[in-house]
């Protein structure tokens, strides 16, 4: 019968020893923000030898949300072209409404990623 639980590690790779450090809320605050996910420990781990994931800027959270169902449709409009369905009607229709749309939002997004209006990063 196979053992369960989690795999047993080598000697040398082995967790055994722990670091304790009070936070005040504020820094707890700010850790829980960077952490990206990641338990604190091992975003701690990670920070402590150079690879801690750098925090996702706010703008790119929020374009990332609203680019979303835009992604969607695109994304099944591919699939029905890759599947060899001819778009007609309505699909013809919803791919002339998307085209414009992605190409606002991508102006948007790169504009928002240098701090401009669209209008100056088309200029």
């Amino acid at each position: 019968m196979k053992k369960r639980g989690r795999p047993q590690v080598e000697e040398a790779e082995a967790r055994v020893h722990s670091v304790a450090c009070k936070l005040t809320t504020a820094e707890l605050v700010k850790l829980d923000r960077m952490r990206a996910g990641n338990s604190r420990g091992a975003w701690l781990r990670l920070a402590a030898f150079g690879a801690a994931p750098r925090p996702v800027p706010e703008i790119n959270l929020k374009k990332w949300a609203e680019l979303a169902r835009l992604h969607s449709n695109l994304h099944q409009i591919n699939k029905r072209l890759r599947e060899g369905y001819m778009l007609a009607g309505p699909q013809l229709d919803q791919l002339r409404d998307l085209l414009p749309a992605l190409y606002q939002a991508v102006t948007q997004l790169r504009a928002d990623m240098i701090g401009q209006t669209a209008d100056e990063a088309e200029g």
